[in-house]
C-alpha cells in the first residue's frame, strides 16, 4: 500500500505522473504459494519461510488458552515474549 503527498499543495493524493511512470517500471513480485517452506514450532505453531512477505502474524495461547494474535515485521522477537497474561474474569454485579 502507498499513498502519495502533492509536492505543491502537500496534500495526500493520487501519484504524480512521474509517481506513476515509477511504479509502472516497478514489476509486482510473484509469490509462489504453494512451494513455501514451512516450519512447525514447538509451541504449536507454524512458520512460513520467505524474504518476500514483509509483516507476519504470531499467535500465541494465553495462560486461559484463548488465541493472542500480533501482527509484526520481526516475527522471532514476538516469539522471544510471553503472550500477554489473560485479563481477570469480569464480576457480574
Amino acid at each position: 500500500m502507498r499513498i502519495f503527498k502533492d509536492p505543491e499543495t502537500g496534500q495526500v493524493g493520487p501519484p504524480t505522473a512521474e509517481n506513476a511512470a515509477i511504479l509502472a517500471r516497478e514489476a509486482p513480485v510473484e509469490i509462489d504459494r504453494a512451494n513455501l517452506p514451512v516450519i512447525k514450532l514447538a509451541q504449536g505453531g507454524i512458520e512460513v519461510l520467505t524474504g518476500q512477505i514483509e509483516d507476519a502474524v504470531v499467535v500465541k495461547i494465553d495462560s486461559r488458552g484463548h488465541r493472542v494474535f500480533t501482527c509484526t515485521t520481526d516475527p522471532k522477537a514476538a516469539l522471544k515474549t510471553p503472550a500477554a497474561p489473560a485479563p481477570a474474569p469480569r464480576e457480574d454485579r
